[in-house]
């Protein structure tokens, strides 16, 4: 999700109803190591609300391809699909292979024999149901598209009750949410603008109130 102003990378985990579990702030220029520690933080928000179940499948897309995080993941058991073909398919293919292209061997075997498959093509498709459609319900729908604070802890608090209230007005409108065992995507997009969204029919708190509500929820 691309927001005005960009100064950080939005990473969340969502599962299986639309729910994200996971929301967190970065400040990497890429992706590619952001995938083993979003595990981490999902884990350990499933466990601290008495979620004993493992999670069945991990979906992220090409941006999240680190090689060696991907084979200790693959090894600790934890079943995984992610798009190792970071090409655009619109644009014809040379006839012959770059020299520097990477080998297709280990994990990336796997995830190519993966996305073959008909079982690996239909999980990966539910990515877009998933992620992206969050993504998309907080910056048109929601029209929370720029952060009202500065700093990293401060948006980091301002995300977290973004995706906290995405979670509300789910449950709320779908009493009988399905569980999050299905599979957690991460996702990132970018942010920060220090401004009110009181236009385009948005009403926000004043920024001191809202501030320190945000505060006090970081620090619960």
């Amino acid at each position: 999700m691309i927001l005005r102003r960009t100064l950080f990378s939005i990473v969340s985990a969502v599962a299986e109803g639309q729910i994200t579990v996971a929301a967190e702030l970065a400040q990497d220029t890429n992706d590619r190591h952001q995938l083993t520690p979003m595990l981490a933080k999902t884990e350990e928000m499933l466990a601290a609300i008495g979620h004993d179940e493992e999670i069945g499948v991990c979906l992220a897309d090409a941006g999240y391809w680190d090689t060696d995080a991907l084979e200790a993941i693959v090894e600790r058991g934890q079943r995984l699909i992610v798009n190792p073909d970071t090409a655009n398919p619109r644009r014809p293919h040379a006839a012959t292979p770059h020299p520097r292209a990477p080998k297709i061997e280990g994990v990336r075997l796997v995830m190519h024999e993966t996305l073959a498959s008909d079982e690996g093509r239909a999980l990966y498709a539910t990515r877009r149901e998933l992620a992206e459609t969050v993504f998309g319900q907080t910056k048109v729908t929601r029209r929370a598209d720029s952060f009202l604070r500065r700093g990293l802890d401060a948006c980091q608090s301002e995300w977290r009750l973004i995706c906290a209230t995405h979670n509300l007005l789910k449950l709320w409108r779908q009493p009988a949410a399905t569980g999050v065992t299905a599979g957690s995507r991460l996702t990132t997009g970018p942010t920060h603008a220090d401004r009110r969204r009181t236009n385009r029919g948005v009403h926000t708190a004043p920024t001191g109130q809202y501030g320190r509500f945000c505060d006090s929820l970081s620090s619960s």
